[in-house]
This record gives C-alpha cells, structure tokens and sequence, in this order.
C-alpha cells in the first residue's frame, strides 16, 4: 500500500507532561498516533516509546526494542506504563494536597532499553477507528498491528533501521534486536503477531520494512483457554471452596470446553464460570470474595475494582472520568485527582482519538473475538 503520511519523531517528543517535573525525568520521550490501516484517516493505534537510559553509552547504543502489549482483549497498555513497569506514577503530593508524577527506578527503560508501549487492537485505551471497523478475529489484529508496526519503524527510520544487504530495492531492515512482551491476553496476541510477522518476512515480495525477530516474554499469559477457563481443582486445592461445588464447577467447565469444541469463544458458561467459583470462594452469606487477580487477597462483595491498584487514577488522568479518590481505593484525606485532560492529551499528541470519539479506559468491549476454528 502507499505510504501513509506519517509523523516524525520530533512530531510527537513530549516536550511537557502535566503533574511532571522536568527535572525529575529527563530521558526523551514521544507518543502519538501512527495509522493502522491504508486508510490513514481511520484506524490509529497510540503509542508512547521511552528511550535507553543507565548502563554504559555502548549498552545504550546497542539496546533493544521492547514491545510491550497489555491483554484484554481491550485493555489498554498504558496500564504496563503507569501501574507496572513503565517510569510514571501517579501520586499524591508529599503534602497530601495534591498529585505528582512520580517516578518509578526501576523501570523497564532502564536496563537499557527502547521500550514501546502501545494501546491495540483500535478501541483500545486511545487506540481508535472512525469507521467503528474493530476488529474481530485474529488475523485483522494482525494486519493491523503489521502495518502499524511497519510505520512506526518508517517514521523511527534514523533510530532503528538500516538498509538491507545487497538489496537494490529500497528495503530496509532493523538495526537492533526486537523484543515482544506481554501479559493476560498477550498471551494469545504475541505468538499469532510473532507468526505473521515472520510470514510477512519470508513473502516473494517482501514488505518495505523487513522484521526480524529476537524474541518474546509473556507473563501470566492467556494462552490456552481450554484449559485456563478450568479453576475449580486449583480454587478447591486452595480451600476456597468445597467438594460439592467443585463437582459442581467441574461439570459447567465440560459445558464451557465443549461449547469451545464448537468454536464458540463467546460463550456465556464461559465467561460466567470465574466469577461463580469467585463469588463462592468465601460462602454466600459472607461480605467478601476472593480477589479474581490474587487468590491470596479479600476485595469486598458488589464494590468497585480495586485491582490493578491506581488504574482508576490513570483513568482520571487519560480519561477525565472523575473517579473520586476514595472510590479509586485511597484512604481517606487523599484529594480526588483533577487534571486537564485535554493538556495532557495535546501533550502526548494524542486528540486524534478524542475528535475520533474514543474516551480512554482501562479496559473496553469493543474489540472481542466471537468464533475460531474448532479446537479438533
């Protein structure tokens, strides 16, 4: 396809960040919107890449580029960013009157690294589509994410390419290893996008940008619902609930890999089965369940997601969805965290998605698989 106009990495350095003290982070940055499709005015996934920082010049020189993909499907990477791994956190100030940014030592780009952060498949935190074609299987997260991908690297072209050995056609390949990382539904994302991408390499005529690959890491990975979806032995193993109910569970989870037999990944016994074992797992009289992200943690019965801790925050930042700081899980005397979300989306070049109708959150139910092929 032609070349989409395309940004450049001037376009899109954060030069500010509301709540960020210059002097606390001075490792360059930038963040925006690259298209996702060959209709460059429809399908844009966000991005926010951190350069190299610590270690030696030659360990910055040579660093990788890390991906890193939140799951979902539908959550969105800025969670790895705020919450896990990246450089930012929000807090309250030292004077409890208001919030900071503060800054996390040991992230991700530290070690060193180019970590890339990015928000897909379209409807995902500010990842978007004007036309509403999300997408719905496999193989268009694929294409998607590939030609986002190849873009990117076009517009990073001075960071991370170089032209291709005895080539006289243009193409031009990385200069650096290329990482994937990822978790929950990564799981699922990072091989299939791993397997395209190769594919796309091994063409008769190859893309643009050839993309190898150095390899992945995927943590806590939905990898294979099948089997995954089955936590009735390992939540009675736990004490979490009795012998009877496991019986119980234990047949609604035939049901569910049956229905998955069939191709069916929407399937309501599915979906419904942790939540059943959760809100059982400490007797239906009692005021608590056990957390469905940490099998050691209590959240209390019909109250707000706690878990991840601050990702209410990050909505207020991202989003300016008002999430009063009580309900987002502070304790009392802690402001509520109030920001000009419009500064801070004009400061990571990210408005596109606000024209475009896509409200930041967490996580959304926009991009779902319904059906694949059968299992067998």
């Amino acid at each position: 396809p032609p070349l989409p106009p395309l940004p450049t990495p001037d376009d899109h350095l954060v030069r500010s960040l509301p709540l960020l003290n210059p002097d606390d982070f001075r490792t360059r940055h930038y963040a925006g919107h690259i298209p996702a499709s060959t209709d460059p005015d429809d399908k844009k996934l966000f991005y926010w890449l951190f350069e190299p920082s610590g270690g030696t010049e030659e360990d910055r020189k040579n660093a990788p580029l890390l991906i890193w993909l939140n799951g979902g499907p539908g959550c969105s990477s800025m969670d790895g960013l705020f919450l896990e791994h990246g450089p930012f956190r929000l807090r309250p100030t030292d004077d409890g009157k208001g919030w900071k940014m503060g800054i996390n030592p040991q992230s991700w780009h530290r070690s060193p690294a180019w970590v890339l952060y990015v928000d897909q498949p379209v409807g995902t935190g500010l990842a978007f589509t004007r036309k509403k074609k999300y997408c719905q299987n496999d193989l268009e997260v694929n294409r998607d994410f590939h030609l986002f991908l190849t873009n990117f690297l076009t517009a990073y072209g001075d960071f991370f390419l170089r032209g291709v050995d005895g080539d006289d056609m243009g193409r031009r390949t990385l200069n650096r290893p290329l990482y994937f990382s990822g978790e929950s539904h990564a799981g699922h994302y990072i091989p299939s996008m791993m397997d395209y991408i190769l594919a796309k390499n091994d063409e008769e005529h190859p893309p643009r940008v050839i993309i190898p690959l150095a390899g992945a890491a995927i943590g806590n990975g939905w990898v294979d619902p099948y089997h995954q979806y089955a936590a009735a032995q390992v939540t009675y193993g736990m004490g979490l609930i009795d012998l009877s109910q496991k019986v119980a569970y234990d047949a609604r989870e035939l049901q569910c890999q049956k229905q998955m037999d069939g191709g069916n990944l929407d399937a309501r016994v599915c979906f419904e089965l942790l939540d059943a074992i959760v809100a059982a797992s400490a007797g239906s009289s009692s005021r608590v369940k056990v957390s469905s992200y940490d099998a050691t943690k209590w959240e209390r019965k019909g109250g707000a997601r706690m878990f991840p801790p601050g990702h209410k925050d990050v909505e207020n930042y991202l989003g300016d969805w008002g999430h009063a700081a009580a309900k987002a899980g502070h304790p009392g005397g802690v402001p509520d965290l109030k920001v000009d979300t419009a500064e801070v989306l004009r400061a990571i070049h990210a408005t596109e998605a606000q024209d475009a109708g896509q409200r930041y959150q967490e996580c959304t139910d926009p991009p779902f698989w319904r059906r694949r092929p059968p299992r067998r």
